[in-house]
């Protein structure tokens, strides 16, 4: 059975130590925890180029030529700009699955999503599971935030939405597409 692994370094700057961990850990440590024969194992090393204008020859040059020197050789280099099409229709699908939405959550807003849903996880695993306990210990005071005052957004509206960002209509960070994921569990 042959094995893939992917390693994804962003071509704007110089190896650094975590490209390095991640590359050991994605042509080696990953195989060798999957008991995977040497023969068997391919690394696809992409470039996480998503502002490919902003991308320079030099960055993309030193991290092939580091790649080498550290002894790492992938099955195929790829580039993520190469795929946007795809990832758009991809993402667009998922929205028709309502299984992705804009949102435009602020940082702020998000983060206080993050910590109650660490908060009521917390109490869950601890509680085994008592739903009126979570609900006592850490509540959801508003539903703005938990789970979201855009996650209803109807698919028609997201579409719209996701096509005014891939138009540049918001600021960078304004909004992004989200998973419609459970975040109380």
């Amino acid at each position: 059975m042959v094995a893939h692994t992917c390693t994804p370094p962003q071509p704007n700057g110089f190896l650094h130590i975590g490209h390095c961990k991640s590359m050991n850990m994605n042509f080696s440590l990953a195989f060798d925890k999957l008991n995977v024969p040497v023969a068997d194992r391919r690394t696809i090393f992409r470039f996480d180029d998503t502002n490919p204008a902003k991308e320079e020859k030099k960055y993309i040059e030193s991290l092939n030529n580091d790649l080498a020197w550290m002894g790492w050789k992938p099955e195929r280099t790829t580039f993520s700009s190469d795929s946007f099409e795809r990832l758009y229709e991809l993402a667009q699908e998922l929205i028709k699955r309502e299984k992705a939405y804009v949102c435009f959550l602020t940082k702020a807003e998000v983060e206080v999503q993050r910590d109650l849903c660490k908060r009521r996880a917390a109490v869950r695993s601890r509680s085994n599971g008592d739903e009126a306990l979570v609900n006592k210990e850490v509540p959801i005071l508003s539903l703005d935030v938990f789970p979201g005052k855009y996650r209803n957004t109807s698919v028609e509206e997201n579409l719209r939405l996701f096509a005014d960002m891939r138009k540049g209509k918001y600021a960078e960070g304004e909004c992004s597409l989200r998973m419609k994921m459970d975040l109380d569990r």
